[in-house]
Parts: C-alpha cells; sequence; structure tokens
C-alpha cells in the first residue's frame, strides 16, 4: 500500500475486507495498530498517509485473505487513472503455515563410496500436522569434492534406477522427500542446508534453513 515516495496519494478508502476461513468476526482482520492499540477498519474506513505502515493483518482467527482500497487525493476524492477510472488495488495475503518440527540433529552416516537414501522423515519433521509441502535446497558445498559430480540426486518414484541432479535453489516436493540421495563416492561429508516452503513454495515465516549433515564413514580396516 506504499508507493514510491512522489506517488503516495494522501489517503486510501478500504473498500473491501475478505478474511477466508474467518472464525471469529468480532476480531478484525485488519486494524491500524497505534502503539498496541488496534483500531479496526472496515470497508468504508479511509486511512491518512502518516498511518500506511501502521496497517496490520491478523491472521490469528482466519488463514489470510483479501482486502482492496483506493486512492485518495487530500480532500478525499478518487484519484483517477487515464481512463479517469478510480486506482484501486487489492493485496492477497497468504497465511503461512506452521513450520516442522526438526528435534533431530544426528549426522547422517553414509558408507564409504556409497550412495545414502535420504529418510523423508529428516526433511518431514517429526509431527506429521506439520511437515512442510516442500523444501528449497539452499546450498550445497560438499568437502573435497570431485567437480564433474553432483553428490545430492534425486530418483524417478516410477523409475528407480531413473536418477536427476539436485542443486542450490531446486524446490523439493514432499512427495520426493524419500526420493534424495546422497551420493559420497566423490566427497566426504557436508552441511546440506535447506528451507522449508508452504504450498505455494514460499519460505514458511519465522522458520530459518534446517541443516542436514552428512558424513563418509571410512573404509574398514582389513
Amino acid at each position: 500500500m506504499v508507493p514510491p515516495r512522489k506517488n503516495r496519494p494522501a489517503q486510501v478508502r478500504i473498500d473491501r475486507i475478505s478474511p477466508e476461513g474467518d472464525t471469529d468476526a468480532s476480531r478484525p482482520a485488519l486494524y491500524i495498530d497505534r502503539d498496541g492499540t488496534k483500531e479496526p477498519l472496515q470497508a468504508g474506513s479511509v486511512v491518512d498517509r502518516a498511518d500506511f505502515a501502521l496497517v496490520r493483518w491478523d491472521a490469528g482467527d482466519n488463514n489470510g485473505g483479501q482486502f482492496s482500497f483506493t486512492a485518495l487525493d487530500g480532500d478525499g476524492v478518487p484519484i483517477v487513472d487515464a481512463s479517469r477510472q478510480p486506482v484501486s488495488q487489492t493485496v492477497t495475503v497468504h497465511e503461512s503455515p506452521e513450520g516442522p518440527v526438526y528435534d533431530n540433529d544426528t549426522p547422517l552416516l553414509v558408507a564409504h563410496d556409497q550412495t545414502l537414501p535420504i529418510d523423508a522423515s529428516v526433511l518431514a519433521g517429526s509431527d506429521a500436522a506439520r511437515k512442510p509441502a516442500f523444501v528449497q535446497i539452499v546450498a550445497i558445498d560438499p568437502a573435497n569434492p570431485d567437480q564433474s559430480t553432483r553428490p545430492l540426486g534425486l530418483v524417478s518414484a516410477a523409475s528407480p534406477g531413473r536418477r536427476t541432479r539436485a542443486g542450490p535453489g531446486q524446490t523439493i516436493s514432499a512427495d520426493d522427500f524419500a526420493n534424495l540421495r546422497w551420493d559420497s563416492a566423490h566427497n566426504e561429508r557436508r552441511h546440506l542446508p535447506l528451507h522449508p516452503a508452504g504450498r505455494r513454495q514460499q519460505p514458511i515465516v519465522g522458520f530459518g534453513e534446517q541443516t542436514v549433515t552428512v558424513r563418509e564413514s571410512p573404509l574398514p580396516p582389513v
């Protein structure tokens, strides 16, 4: 609701507020936060430019939603575009899901020069209700790597023998959590940082990186 400073309207008028899955109509989804005091907004409310940064959306009793507003000049008259239509904007709010429960930081151990199937629970967490819809690979930086290979791969559920490379920036869906493989044949160990993400593939708000540590076992004695 805040365009470049020179183009900011003097006011905006709230036209519509539409929470999704609202369970408490008495609790305002959209409000102005005045030093901790909530000033509810509703259709028809006018917000001055000085208060733009104080507008908040409360997802405590809804799953996000939308609100729309019209830009006004200093006299409260709608600002129009080149076609003389009022300048309006709709904002969509997506509620971020709860973060997964990662309570096992024990390194994964892979046999020397072997491929390790990464257990799906490493990425899903221990609470099935809070399993992320996706994880995004932040980086792959194996120790002492062979640059011609990539240690992390994704096997096809339909064709288990087929393996494709997985790399930084790639997003892995929950359906493929059990299909990730770490190949230690050309590296020794590494920390694999991941970002859990919601169903829109956006990082879960307030949840940091999850680091998976893979260690290669040395050759057994003869």
